[in-house]
């Protein structure tokens, strides 16, 4: 019985969490969008127009940017500009520190995921994105 209010106020507690700052910045997500492409595109060297929107933060996921992406079909038409939701989460690998030794130097991984687009990706400026644009291949015209 005690665990349905302390469950309610943290719910309250998350749903009143204003996404004030993201842990990343626009130039440091560009940069990890396009490392990463691999994770969350299928074929990542088949696009002609990338774009890009501002980032902020999701509590206990990560941090997350609103892109569009013109992808190439394989019929060869393009499917317009469609908007995903690129989530960012950076996990900590730094191996336990062994006893008698100096803490080892903090590692960190990333994990990008697409998730459908939320409200906040509706309808906001987006920047051009070149660096996404046909990364590994050239488009056959």
């Amino acid at each position: 019985m005690r665990t349905a209010p302390a469950l309610v106020c943290f719910c309250g507690f998350l749903a009143g969490w204003s996404p004030a700052q993201a842990a990343l910045d626009l130039a440091e997500a560009r940069q990890l969008i396009v490392k990463y492409r691999h994770q969350w595109l299928g074929d990542p060297d088949r696009i002609r127009d990338a774009r890009i929107g501002e980032t902020y933060d999701i509590p206990l996921v990560g941090t997350a940017v609103c892109v569009a992406i013109d992808r190439a079909l394989a019929s060869g038409g393009y499917t317009g500009l469609v908007r995903l939701l690129v989530v960012i989460n950076k996990l900590d690998v730094t191996s336990p520190q062994i006893l008698f030794q100096p803490p080892p130097k903090p590692a960190f991984e990333y994990k990008v995921t697409v998730a459908p687009p939320d409200a906040r990706c509706a309808g906001g400026a987006m920047s051009p994105l070149p660096e996404l644009r046909n990364v590994g291949g050239r488009l056959k015209h």
